[in-house]
């Protein structure tokens, strides 16, 4: 089991989530301000976070005003830390959370439902997903997840964009986009590639088509080795090999993402 800790500026309510938690057999470590947690998470070094979103004003730091702010400095210190946000009510969007690196947010009414089985769920591995079909993100969140990958999907009509803009990239192993996204997004799989910043491995950025990459060669008259054109989409097509354009309709585009996601996290953590 492992060391949790937790930030809460409701007295009642830490004794009570430290309760349900040591009940799971993990270590609970407790913190009422942002500043205290940065001092005990230097200290215990814990395996999991669970922060209140919204602290009280009489409790927060002028630089740490919420757990999100806590958030994005622990993500400094501590790249791969495990946060779970929990809260009773939040200005912050949860996919907002999920794009930025959490985990998990767990409403506080749930909370002692749900807390166990997110700390055992939460996996070592990440993917963003940005595909304009909700159904189809919602199938490869599942298929991506039963493979120990969490799948965070960027889908809808609208605000695409800003949404890819938002995310952590540094918190994924792989970036998994569909090639056409819908018209009225003006962002497309290709733009993608260009907003990576150099420091993400290229080898980590799939693209996804409802075409095979033998019937995408046929179409554009060319092999991907060959593309030398200056259009967007074969220039984007040109910097990925091969095995990185998938064929959305067979199954088996998760199972390689699923890999390669695997294999990042463990050379992030140190152990390959």
């Amino acid at each position: 089991m492992g060391r949790v800790l937790i930030l809460d500026d409701d007295e009642s309510f830490l004794r009570i989530a430290c309760l349900i938690i040591e009940s799971t057999g993990h270590e609970c470590v407790r913190a009422s301000t942002a500043t205290e947690a940065i001092a005990l998470a230097a200290s215990v070094n814990p395996d999991y976070y669970i922060l209140d979103i919204r602290l009280g004003e009489h409790l927060f730091d002028a630089d740490l005003p919420d757990g999100v702010s806590l958030f994005e400095d622990l993500k400094k210190m501590y790249p791969r830390c495990k946060v779970i946000f929990t809260s009773a009510h939040t200005d912050y969007d949860e996919g907002y959370l999920l794009r930025r690196g959490a985990a998990f947010f767990i409403d506080k009414e749930n909370f002692p439902t749900y807390i166990e089985r997110a700390m055992n769920e939460i996996p070592s591995a990440r993917a963003l997903l940005i595909d304009d079909d909700i159904s189809f993100s919602f199938i490869a969140s599942q298929l991506l997840s039963a493979k120990g990958v969490q799948c965070i999907p960027i889908a809808g009509k609208t605000e695409i964009s800003q949404h890819f803009e938002e995310c952590d990239l540094t918190t994924f192993d792989a970036i998994i986009s569909d090639v056409l996204l819908d018209p009225q997004a003006n962002f497309h799989g290709w733009d993608v590639l260009g907003l990576i910043p150099r420091a993400f491995p290229i080898d980590s950025v799939f693209l996804l088509t409802g075409q095979s990459s033998d019937a995408i060669e046929k179409q554009i008259g060319k092999s991907f080795s060959e593309l030398t054109t200056r259009r967007q989409l074969l220039t984007a097509i040109s910097l990925l090999s091969e095995h990185q354009i998938l064929d959305k309709e067979q199954d088996s585009w998760a199972t390689k993402i699923a890999d390669v996601c695997k294999k990042a996290a463990l050379s992030k953590a140190g152990q390959l």
